[in-house]
């Protein structure tokens, strides 16, 4: 299994992260987090954005933290490499 988190399994660009938020398909909320998913063409592998604010967690060592965590657990999701949906993950 490759570890590497490719460019191509990111959400870059403000448009992407909107085309999740306008309308999300799936939605899921804890304490901890939100997650918002919305399909993409089939073929295509799921891609993963991250909203870590600086106003939810104060300190940057633990925002890097919880991004590192939520990328390995996307990376180790097993159907990452199938037609799957974007991802965006809120830290609240």
């Amino acid at each position: 299994m490759n570890a590497s988190f490719p460019h191509t399994a990111r959400l870059t660009q403000r448009r992407e992260y909107d085309h999740v938020f306008q309308a999300p398909e799936r939605k899921s909320s804890d304490r901890c987090f939100t997650v918002l998913g919305r399909s993409r063409l089939q073929g295509e592998p799921a891609r993963l954005g991250l909203v870590v604010a600086k106003r939810q967690i104060r300190r940057a060592h633990e925002r890097n933290r919880v991004k590192r965590l939520v990328r390995e657990a996307f990376r180790q999701l097993p159907q990452r490499e199938k037609a799957a949906p974007d991802i965006v993950v809120i830290a609240r």
